[in-house]
């Protein structure tokens, strides 16, 4: 009963602050209907936890309450010794590691295998365990707040989405917020709410440098950046290369702009690869190597009906540019029809890449020249390496509809940027 009391006031309370804050103020967009979706992400974080919670019933395989669960040991030091509360939750102390002295309370801290990538698992333990605080024991209140961070990400990032398409903007708002497959994975108590978060942050403060002080503005790129990092590090390595496109084709006639998203791709894809001469720790080669390798070992040893492969990802940069092609193509278009029948979660997924294909089939037939390509190639660079490094590493169609979801916005609004409105559309827009 308590958690149904203290999570319906948090999401009361944050609904009038969407409502009412001058932050989630934008032309075009009525209070009323952000308030809306808010809520709505709210409906889709606790249907997670209903799923996980009386259909995937095994808890320490679901990633709602593995990292909500674990959060409760760093969460308990605040009264037993705030000192190491602080220390441990801000990376200062190794408590929770396998030779910590509170190793034993956690499950997720520590990875139980060698893991050559950052443990993103913490930053979730650590988000939980400052929700604690304020939240009376209540799950469904961190749901609640999980939801809020993802709406404020795809805020900030529709409207940056505005300044650049300026004649859908309604369609804008209801793809980047409201794709079901992005409503689903980005609300309730997973990694990708904080990731839309960070998201969020990044894409406004590096396209706003008008409406932003510049020193506040370079602190909000850097937390963003620490912030996608921490949560999932592979989201940044598709950003890196749009947005050092971006700046750099400033400089260039638009017809040699692809060419430079192109080069930056290639550049950084090849500084990525080489890294490792320079700093022996860091090889990016043999991170996305094992990763995937690791999801092979898992999908099989779980027996996961939708496998896509065994075949083991060689940590060479010709294995991985050989494959990329199919790589991209998986991420793109499946799961197939025939693939998706007895699954809502991969049916959902499946009609949303068959739209996505008759979108882009309209679009031949009816497009037109962007009035912003220089956006236009960043979304569709970031899209692009995103789904190969998505299709690489992850053998699974199930983790592939989920990893990819963050780039399902950018995707929609590239393709709107092409997208021919009607002649009587166009002449309301110039009278009003």
């Amino acid at each position: 009963m308590i958690d149904l009391v203290v999570s319906t006031c948090y999401a009361l309370l944050l609904t009038w602050v969407i409502y009412r804050s001058p932050f989630f103020k934008v032309e075009g967009l009525k209070s009323i209907h952000l308030s809306m979706v808010f809520l709505l992400k709210v409906l889709a974080g606790v249907t997670l936890f209903l799923i996980y919670t009386y259909y995937y019933t095994d808890r320490s395989k679901a990633d709602i309450y593995r990292f909500y669960d674990d959060s409760e040991a760093l969460y308990q030091l605040l009264f037993t010794h705030p000192k190491e509360f602080f220390t441990n939750l801000f990376g200062l102390s190794n408590d929770f590691s396998s030779d910590g002295k509170y190793a034993h309370l956690m499950n997720n801290w520590q990875l139980p295998y060698d893991n050559p990538m950052y443990n993103d698992n913490r930053i979730v333990i650590r988000f939980h365990a400052i929700l604690r605080i304020i939240s009376f024991g209540s799950f469904n209140s961190h749901t609640v707040f999980f939801s809020f961070f993802s709406f404020t990400g795809l805020f900030l990032i529709t409207k940056t989405f505005y300044q650049f398409i300026g004649d859908w903007k309604s369609e804008i708002f209801i793809g980047t917020q409201l794709i079901p497959s992005v409503i689903f994975w980005t609300s309730g108590c997973l990694k990708e709410s904080i990731l839309m978060l960070g998201m969020g942050i990044f894409i406004y403060s590096i396209f706003n440098k008008k409406n932003i002080r510049w020193n506040f503005r370079g602190l909000l790129i850097i937390a963003s950046i620490l912030l996608i990092l921490l949560t999932k590090f592979y989201i940044m390595a598709a950003l890196l290369p749009a947005t050092l496109g971006y700046f750099i084709s400033q400089k260039f006639k638009t017809s040699w702009q692809p060419l430079v998203y192109l080069l930056s791709i290639v550049l950084l894809g090849f500084l990525a690869a080489f890294t490792h001469y320079i700093i022996p720790q860091i090889n990016f080669l043999e991170i996305l190597a094992f990763k995937q390798n690791n999801f092979v070992n898992l999908a099989v040893s779980e027996k996961a009906g939708s496998l896509i492969t065994t075949t083991y990802l060689k940590p060479e940069l010709a294995d991985i540019f050989l494959k990329s092609p199919e790589a991209l193509f998986n991420t793109l278009l499946r799961p197939y029809p025939w693939e998706a029948m007895g699954s809502i979660f991969k049916l959902i997924p499946m009609m949303e890449n068959l739209f996505f294909l008759f979108f882009i089939g309209w679009i031949v037939w009816n497009h037109r020249k962007p009035t912003h390509l220089r956006f236009v190639f960043f979304s569709i660079s970031f899209v692009l390496v995103l789904y190969i490094i998505v299709g690489l590493s992850t053998p699974v169609i199930g983790g592939m509809v989920r990893y990819k979801v963050p780039a399902l916005p950018f995707l929609w609004v590239a393709l709107l940027a092409f997208a021919k409105r009607s002649e009587s559309y166009q002449q309301k827009l110039v009278l009003s």
